[in-house]
């Protein structure tokens, strides 16, 4: 999966920097997948749950995706880029990042070209 995961990477890095990982991603982030179901009346309900947790990287963009505006107002996403500790090929943008109890839209998902990480693109969309 990535450095620190018993991988063929492990056995080309300096032994000390196994100890350092947690101080390249700090924080705990949860990825968290959607189920809809429909109340009585026929309203559908979206469930929140984790199907992953993960140790992330969390770092502001300075990319302006411009505002998006619809009749009654005008929004800008907040847009941070998520770095993630392995290879993560099941998250897609159906999913959400849940950090330090804030949820984020992932808008966009790659992985480097060894698949040794995950980088996922998350904008805060305030409801």
């Amino acid at each position: 999966m990535g450095l620190g995961s018993e991988s063929v990477l492990d056995g080309i890095v300096h032994v000390g920097l196994h100890g350092a990982l947690p101080d390249f991603y700090p924080m705990v982030v949860e990825i968290q997948a959607a189920t809809a179901t429909r109340r009585p009346n026929g309203e559908v309900v979206e469930t929140w749950a984790t199907v992953i947790v993960a140790h992330g990287n969390l770092a502001r963009t300075y990319q302006n995706d411009g505002e998006a505006r619809s009749m009654d107002m005008t929004r800008v996403p907040t847009v941070r880029v998520l770095n993630l500790s392995g290879y993560y090929p099941e998250v897609t943008v159906e999913h959400r990042a849940y950090i330090d109890n804030l949820a984020w839209n992932i808008s966009a998902v790659a992985h480097d070209s060894l698949g040794g990480s995950t980088r996922l693109e998350l904008e805060r969309v305030e409801h």
